[in-house]
């Protein structure tokens, strides 16, 4: 399930965020500050405009995903269905997970390092403490290590997101309102996949 949610990362977000890396550090040490909030904005609604609706076919679509991958014949069926539903929960974080990449890199091009470091060990400390709570404590299923997983990655985003606006102070309405657009436009898309997918199951 982890490498299934790993390609939608890996295809968009890793190398945008890669390839916008360069000219945020242009803009930064060029000191102009609007042209940096532009160009980091545009990346992160690229990364999300791509990653969220992948995402939502990835849980909706998570049995044939997974048949298709790693073959119908060699994966029986109760772990088929097991991984399918590990591949919902770690669904959920996989728009974190990418906007994490580049929230980091905006870091990088603003000269701190330091932060994305803390933040990424703060997530890391509540992923595990999740992981042992669920599976060890509570006696939940597997499941709930990809639940922890991306609990831990939604964080780590919103903090990076947060203390990044501190440093640069973004325009809340143009970054926040087309995030919000496309959300509604993923579940929207999870919607119309689900309901012929459930009538002709």
């Amino acid at each position: 399930a982890q490498v299934l949610q790993l390609v939608p990362i890996a295809l968009f977000a890793g190398s945008l965020a890669q390839a916008a890396l360069p000219s945020l550090s242009i803009e930064f040490n060029a000191k102009r500050k609007e042209q940096f909030k532009k160009v980091f904005v545009e990346s992160f609604h690229q990364i999300l405009f791509l990653i969220l609706p992948a995402a939502a076919i990835l849980a909706i679509l998570r049995i044939p995903a997974v048949r298709l991958v790693f073959g119908a014949r060699e994966f029986p069926w109760e772990t088929t269905v097991l991984t399918g539903r590990v591949l919902i929960a770690f669904s959920a974080g996989i728009a974190a997970q990418a906007a994490s990449l580049l929230l980091t890199r905006g870091f990088y091009a603003i000269r701190d390092s330091i932060t994305p470091v803390k933040v990424n060990i703060a997530s890391v400390v509540v992923n595990i403490t999740l992981s042992l709570v669920f599976f060890l404590v509570l006696k939940l299923s597997i499941i709930y290590l990809a639940v922890a997983y991306s609990t831990a990655n939604i964080l780590n985003a919103f903090l990076l997101l947060y203390l990044l606006d501190r440093k640069v102070v973004f325009d809340k309405r143009a970054l926040l309102v087309p995030i919000i657009k496309m959300g509604f436009i993923s579940l929207f898309t999870a919607v119309s996949l689900y309901i012929p997918m459930k009538l002709l199951d």
